[in-house]
């Protein structure tokens, strides 16, 4: 280590997609200015992956000491997510035992996530968590975001009602920071692309061609019924031919190639279907706030769609549990209920202002500051907050 970064608490951040780089980026160019830090980012997952739209290529900041962790990632069933977790793990613990983070810093619900929890946990190292206390009922996520949540020192929220939540399993709510949801500081710094710029992307003209969004994830709690839901959405959708259908690439979950051979298929078997990568918050939020409504189980679709002004049609039982803000229909994966669904919403009128549910920007901020006043005095060993019933 040079003496440039000899003094230097070692902080370190996780991201394993583009998705959830896009959330701590503004976090992490926080701590790369405090000469205070030394910032590492593990950097893993589908971030390598040209068809989940390779992004750590993308990924370069001036004193950003990355750790490139490349695994051949093919998720399909749970015996390959076991496998993946032990090299997961040897991985991790190569890294402390090369270096002695202060503190890492991970967000949501990803298995990745977890097991760096778990491993800087063993390491006596303090974890910092964003966005805990949610829930998404129909994944594995839901056990995953408490279970890191458990292992973690420092939390900081999107809601008031995760911050009781987490305090309801026996989380100090000393430690506890409701700062919104971190998607909103992108939100606030997007500029809306012009029509032609995102034609170009898309690949037809925005301006002429209305056009639907679709992000569904696989609901891995419900095993292979959920390759079924997403045919059933796939089949409701060819109904509505004067439309564009544009297809988000999923997760990388279990049956996450399932849901990508079928994508292809129906963009394959339909002029009027076109699949996207991943292509940034930015691009993204432009789709979303040009699409006449939001489609499918995403989190972007909770957190993002208020402030966008769009309308997001929640099929299923993956975000089971979430605060939904009143922009949001909740519907069962029933072919004439989404079609009836996507009718009826094409005739509303324009939601008419931003819906606040998950606060207002400088989150990343507010975190930061946090951060800073508070891990020095939070003590490793935790202490579980009982409640007198």
């Amino acid at each position: 280590m040079t003496s440039q970064f000899k003094n230097k608490k070692i902080i370190t951040f996780f991201t394993s997609s583009r998705a959830d780089y896009d959330l701590i980026k503004n976090l992490i160019n926080f701590f790369l200015i405090d000469k205070k830090f030394r910032v590492h980012l593990i950097i893993t997952g589908t971030h390598f992956s040209k068809k989940y739209g390779k992004s750590y290529d993308q990924i370069y900041k001036k004193n950003l000491k990355i750790i490139p962790i490349k695994l051949n990632i093919k998720i399909s069933t749970p015996k390959n997510i076991v496998e993946l977790s032990s090299i997961y793990l040897n991985k991790f613990q190569n890294y402390f035992n090369n270096y002695k983070p202060e503190a890492t810093v991970v967000l949501g619900d990803r298995y990745e996530a977890f097991l760096l929890s778990y491993c800087s946990f063993i390491n006596l190292t303090k974890v910092i968590h964003l966005h805990g206390g949610e829930l998404s009922l129909g994944a594995y996520d839901d056990s995953l975001r408490h279970s890191i949540s458990k292992f973690s020192h420092l939390h900081f929220v999107s809601h008031e009602q995760y911050k009781k939540r987490l305090i309801q399993i026996g989380e100090n709510k000393s430690n506890i920071f409701k700062v919104g949801a971190f998607a909103v500081d992108n939100i606030y710094k997007f500029i809306d692309l012009p029509d032609f710029e995102l034609s170009k992307i898309v690949k037809f003209d925005v301006k002429k061609n209305k056009f639907l969004l679709v992000t569904f994830h696989p609901e891995t709690l419900i095993g292979s019924q959920t390759i079924k839901n997403f045919k059933i959405l796939l089949n409701s959708l060819e109904y509505f031919k004067n439309l564009k259908i544009v297809i988000n690439v999923p997760n990388a979950d279990t049956y996450s190639e399932d849901f990508i051979k079928l994508i292809k298929y129906y963009v394959k078997k339909n002029n009027n279907f076109i699949y996207i990568k991943n292509l940034g918050s930015n691009i993204f939020f432009s789709i979303m706030k040009k699409s006449l409504i939001y489609i499918g189980n995403s989190s972007s679709g909770i957190i993002e769609s208020p402030y966008l002004k769009t309308y997001f049609l929640l099929i299923g039982d993956r975000q089971e549990g979430r605060v939904l803000s009143k922009n949001i229909l909740k519907i069962k994966p029933f072919k004439n209920e989404i079609i009836n669904a996507i009718r009826s919403i094409i005739k509303k009128r324009p939601i008419p202002k931003i819906i606040y549910t998950f606060g207002k920007n400088y989150v990343a901020n507010r975190t930061y500051k946090n951060i800073v006043n508070n891990l020095n005095k939070i003590k490793f060993i935790k202490k579980f907050g009982d409640i007198n019933f």
